[in-house]
């Protein structure tokens, strides 16, 4: 136990030591830092940031021997990947809003939008998912609207995937019982 300690106050010592070097401008910084740092707004630096993963304090974390990224399993968590995200809007003009949006900053991922004006949703949403087991690294966002989220055809596609999924509301307060969303949570 005295030597898991150890290891902790070691690695929380280093790290605090590298954030002061940093703080001093000693430690390297790259070219984009060093603009961002006195030509940028924080807003501006947020708009430059990409998709990214918060693994929670793995410094804190240890297995034996793990280390780096291994320390990310070490307390019995799963592996992070990337969730399917699902986005429900009540009207097609707000679907149409995000996907736009979403497309403006996640260049990467694969959007599809579900509705009545996207007849092929099914095959591109079965097509993903099938990508998706083969590369992990893949980020799949459904737009779709309530009506559609609702369907027994829309749920039975989005079963095909075994990852975890995320659920975003636009116009949450227009849930009801009325709305039959609440059976697909």
């Amino acid at each position: 136990m005295e030597k898991g300690r150890t290891v902790k106050r070691i690695v929380s010592l280093s790290a605090a030591a590298i954030c002061m070097l940093s703080s001093l401008r000693i430690a390297p910084i790259s070219e984009f830092d060093a603009f961002a740092a006195s030509n940028m707004t924080a807003s501006q630096i947020t708009q430059e940031m990409k998709i990214g993963w918060n693994l929670g304090n793995t410094l804190d974390a240890y297995g034996g021997t793990a280390s780096g990224l291994a320390t990310e399993t070490s307390w019995g968590n799963p592996k992070t990947t990337k969730a399917m995200i699902v986005i429900c809007a009540p009207y097609k003009h707000l679907i149409k809003q995000w996907t736009q949006d979403l497309e403006k900053a996640f260049k990467d991922a694969k959007i599809i939008m579900v509705s009545s004006e996207n007849p092929s949703w099914e095959q591109q949403l079965t097509q993903a998912i099938i990508h998706k087991r083969y590369n992990m690294n893949d980020q799949i966002i459904v737009v779709s609207t309530i009506a559609s989220f609702n369907m027994e055809r829309f749920i039975r596609t989005v079963e095909k995937s075994n990852e975890q999924k995320l659920l975003i509301v636009d116009e949450a307060h227009r849930l009801n019982e009325k709305s039959g969303m609440f059976h697909n949570m």
